[in-house]
């Protein structure tokens, strides 16, 4: 029986499906459209908090982020990736350890970033 290793050729042939280039640039493409809209859905909860309910922006961030993080798991599970198969429990805790790291690391870089910089509050 043959040893199966990552890059050994039978296993890419027998575990990894031939994928061509222009499938996974189509693929990169609607990587591009959840990110950006996941960026957008961040952009407008964070000026809502911060200019029509009031926040600071420290705090206005987390749901920001939260919503940014919700909109990518959906739009790149079903839109990017186009999972039919999988547990979604599993794979909704392995994206929600992920992202608690970069959601951390996110909101760290940017309380101390707004707490160095002079950024004024929007006028009305």
């Amino acid at each position: 029986m043959p040893t199966w290793t990552s890059c050994s050729a039978s296993w890419k042939s027998r575990c990894v499906p031939h994928e061509t280039w222009i499938a996974r640039s189509f693929r990169f493409g609607r990587a591009l459209v959840v990110g950006s809209g996941a960026t957008l859905v961040d952009f407008s909860i964070f000026s809502t908090c911060v200019r029509a309910i009031d926040l600071t922006p420290t705090h206005a961030r987390l749901p920001a982020l939260l919503a940014g993080a919700c909109v990518q798991f959906v739009g790149k599970r079903g839109f990017t990736f186009r999972a039919r198969a999988g547990r979604l429990s599993r794979q909704v805790k392995l994206f929600v350890a992920a992202e608690a790291v970069t959601l951390a690391l996110n909101w760290g870089c940017f309380s101390c970033s707004f707490g160095t910089c002079a950024v004024s509050r929007p006028s009305s």
